[in-house]
């Protein structure tokens, strides 16, 4: 009985050794980024179009896109349901797969950003005017949901960190 479970230790020990290599935390950070705070409008709340999203921010200088690639200096990109690049790409990510972007000369642009729901900003308030109706066709009853996500751009327009600053919000179209 002690062979079997013995073997069985084994077995188990060299499972985690050969498997401990595809849990990679390096390049992660495990501390929470406080450098941004959405204040308005307050999570989970009901809002009507339009509406400004507003946030305030500390350690965080903002530049614009100056060419810099400093992890405490740039701008701010705004996602209305939309999920960010991965950490270190750039905005031109959102187009990777558009040839029709990629055969154009200055494509992605401003334009291209705000058709996908991502708008570039220095400020540090955003007037959120139009959503898409997120409501089933057949059930106009239920809510329209949407995530406006914000994240820190350095001054090449490449995302900073894995840090991103959500806040979830419901649109009351029988207002609209």
């Amino acid at each position: 009985m002690k062979a079997g479970a013995s073997t069985l230790s084994i077995a188990l020990l060299a499972t985690l050794v050969i498997g401990s290599p595809a849990c990679r935390t390096e390049g992660l950070s495990f501390r929470e980024d406080e450098r941004v705070e959405i204040v308005e409008p307050d999570d989970e709340s009901i809002v009507s179009l339009p509406f400004q999203l507003r946030w305030t921010v500390k350690d965080f200088a903002v530049v614009g896109a100056d060419g810099s690639d400093t992890d405490d200096a740039g701008y701010f990109a705004v996602l209305l349901d939309q999920v960010p690049q991965p950490p270190g790409e750039s905005l031109s990510y959102f187009a990777r797969d558009d040839e029709q972007c990629s055969r154009s000369s200055g494509c992605p642009d401003e334009e291209y950003f705000a058709d996908l729901g991502i708008y570039l900003t220095q400020q540090t308030s955003f007037d959120v005017t139009t959503l898409s109706d997120t409501r089933p066709v057949d059930r106009q009853s239920a809510p329209d949901e949407h995530e406006i996500t914000l994240i820190l751009l350095n001054g090449r327009g490449e995302r900073i960190g894995e840090s991103a600053f959500r806040v979830d919000i419901v649109v009351d179209r029988a207002q609209t």
